[in-house]
């Protein structure tokens, strides 16, 4: 089988996901109110909304995070660039594994001896995009590696 098609390397552009930010709240919320709820057996519980509160500082900033990408570029031999909204290259990291749910795609990433993550929900980029996307990532990384 030929890997001509893969040759050329895929560029996706991004856009901030709704299903992300609706993630990020309504699970911080749900924590808050059964929090809620404890303190009314103990008062002293109420210290558990402190550490919630930078839960959710911190899920909002890698939710910024991954919104600040405007294109990805991912090639065959495993390459992802992550290109900012300005336009001046971000990131350069090595794929190393993909997992495939339903409406997101957990790419993890190796950068400079460091593991990340990017998170990859269906409503971020075109359906045509996630479709290309999947198909990149089974087949012509899956291919090359096989090689």
């Amino acid at each position: 089988m030929s890997l001509h098609k893969y040759d050329r390397p895929l560029r996706i552009e991004l856009r901030p996901s709704i299903f992300y930010l609706r993630l990020v709240r309504y699970s911080h919320l749900l924590s808050v109110l059964f929090t809620l709820y404890l303190s009314s057996l103990h008062w002293w519980l109420l210290l558990i909304l402190l550490p919630l509160l930078y839960s959710y500082r911190h899920a909002l900033n890698t939710y910024n995070h991954n919104s600040r990408y405007a294109v990805l570029r991912i090639h065959a031999d495993g390459r992802c660039i992550r290109y900012s909204r300005e336009g001046s290259q971000q990131r350069v990291s090595q794929i190393e594994q993909v997992v495939y749910l339903p409406y997101l795609l957990i790419i993890i990433l190796q950068e400079h001896g460091k593991r990340a993550q990017q998170l990859l929900f269906i409503d971020a980029m075109s359906v045509q995009d996630w479709q290309q996307l999947q198909l990149f990532l089974r087949f012509a990384l899956e291919l090359r590696a096989e090689s």
